[in-house]
């Protein structure tokens, strides 16, 4: 995460604030896309608004054109983070789950992705999502990911703890993190034997 200094920010939202109000709200959904991203998303996120102002905001030089899948992305990171900070948690929330859906909907979905824009969505699948993206990393021997997943997994679907925490803790043991896997396992034992807690949970 890219710390920004309240000057530096204010002059990023200055910048976005000479922008039309069209062009404004494209970066302001572009901002919950991401940093870089398929064009075709942010116009499906974006709306009818998306073509007519993205020249606009090209030309203003916030976002720009790039080479690859990605497409389009901000000029920098920094940017992308002060625009996201200004937005509402509603606001936020709303375009996630905006996003979430179209990814969803692709033919090469990236389920890293779409369990991210869920959990901050803060849908009510987002921790099963949250626990297939940690095992897609696992798979692609990315576990420092999937620890990440199922940290949010863990604030997505508390009531998962036993199952999600005897995977974390399984994946902290296989990267050397001993005294993590030690605190993981030992609170899954915790809950598996607490009586007061139905069996699986």
């Amino acid at each position: 995460r890219v710390l920004l200094g309240e000057g530096h920010a204010n002059l990023v939202l200055a910048r976005v604030d000479a922008l039309s109000a069209l062009a404004r709200a494209l970066v302001q959904k572009a901002a919950v896309v991401g940093v870089a991203f398929r064009s075709s998303v942010l116009a499906v996120v974006a709306g009818a608004e998306a073509a007519a102002a993205l020249v606009e905001v090209l030309r203003a030089g916030i976002l720009e054109r790039r080479t690859g899948v990605y497409d389009l992305g901000f000029a920098s990171e920094s940017i992308q983070r002060a625009v996201y900070d200004s937005l509402t948690f509603a606001l936020r929330r709303e375009l996630h789950g905006a996003v979430a859906s179209h990814l969803e909907s692709m033919t090469d979905p990236n389920v890293g992705a779409i369990a991210t824009h869920k959990h901050l969505a803060e849908t009510s699948d987002a921790g099963d999502w949250l626990v297939r993206a940690a095992q897609a990393a696992e798979s692609a021997y990315d576990r420092n990911s999937a620890i990440r997943y199922l940290d949010m997994a863990l604030e997505a679907a508390p009531a998962e703890g036993t199952r999600l925490r005897y995977f974390r803790g399984r994946l902290h043991m296989q990267t050397g993190r001993i005294p993590e896997a030690q605190s993981d396992l030992e609170a899954a034992a915790e809950l598996t034997l607490d009586p007061a807690r139905p069996l699986g949970n």
